[in-house]
C-alpha cells in the first residue's frame, strides 16, 4: 500500500476518533446520566494520550498497524503523531488541516470545516445535539469494560458503528465499523485529561523545503 494511501486511510480514522471525543460530551449534557461515559466526558477540556490502532477487513484479517501519540483541545484543536507504521502529524488548529508526511517531505492543507463535511466530525461545529443524529445504547461488559454503541440514524454516514470502551472511568477503547464491515480498534495508554496543554502544539509551520499542497484561509 502506498504511502499517499495509507495516509488517507489513517486520516479517515483519525477524524472519526476525534469527532466522537467532542460527540460524547455533548450527548451528555443533552441526556445526563450516571455511566462511565458520562462521569468521563463531563468537564472534558483536553487530553493526551499514546495510542494503538488497528485495521482488519470483513473478513478478520489485520491490514495495517499504527502507534502514536494525541491531544485533543475542546472545541475543534488536535494534533496526532503517528509514529509507525511511517512519522506522520494530522494537526486541526480550528481552521485548518494540516497532514505532514515526514519522509515524503510534503503537507496538505485545507478548510478544516471543508475537510471534515460528511464526516462524524461535522459535529464539533454543528448545531445539533448528537442525539438527533446517533442511538446511544450500553453493551455488554468485556473484560471489566463498560461498552456504548453509538448508531448513526442517517444512511449515508462514513462510519456505521462507533463503540467505546472504559475502564474505571477512564477511556480505553475505540472500534469504527464501516459500510464494508471494516473494524478499526483503538487502545489508549497513558491518558491525561484536562492537565496541562501548551497552545502552541496546534500550531503548525511548514518546515524549510516542504513541498505544501492546497490552500487554505
Amino acid at each position: 500500500m502506498s504511502s499517499t494511501h495509507q495516509a488517507t486511510t489513517l486520516l479517515g480514522k483519525f477524524i472519526a476518533l476525534l469527532s466522537l471525543c467532542v460527540m460524547a460530551g455533548t450527548v451528555l449534557s443533552a441526556e445526563p446520566t450516571s455511566t462511565s461515559l458520562d462521569r468521563f466526558f463531563r468537564d472534558l477540556d483536553n487530553l493526551t494520550a499514546s495510542f494503538e490502532q488497528t485495521i482488519s477487513d470483513a473478513q478478520g484479517k489485520v491490514t495495517q498497524t499504527a502507534n502514536g501519540r494525541l491531544s485533543i483541545q475542546r472545541p475543534g484543536r488536535f494534533r496526532w503523531d503517528y509514529d509507525t507504521p511511517y512519522k506522520q502529524l494530522v494537526l486541526g488548529d480550528g481552521q485548518k488541516l494540516w497532514t505532514y508526511d515526514v519522509d515524503l517531505e510534503q503537507a496538505t492543507v485545507k478548510p478544516q470545516q471543508d475537510a471534515l463535511a460528511g464526516t462524524p466530525a461535522l459535529l464539533l461545529s454543528a448545531k445539533e445535539q448528537p442525539r438527533t443524529l446517533f442511538k446511544v445504547a450500553p453493551l455488554p461488559m468485556r473484560d471489566d469494560e463498560e461498552w456504548f454503541e453509538l448508531t448513526p440514524h442517517a444512511q449515508d454516514t462514513q462510519f456505521n458503528q462507533i463503540r467505546l470502551g472504559f475502564l474505571n472511568d477512564q477511556l480505553v477503547a475505540m472500534e469504527l465499523v464501516d459500510g464494508f464491515d471494516q473494524l478499526t480498534q483503538f487502545r489508549f495508554n497513558d491518558l491525561q485529561v484536562n492537565g496541562p496543554v501548551s497552545a502552541q502544539i496546534f500550531r503548525f509551520v511548514p518546515p524549510k523545503g516542504v513541498d505544501v499542497i492546497g490552500d487554505a484561509p
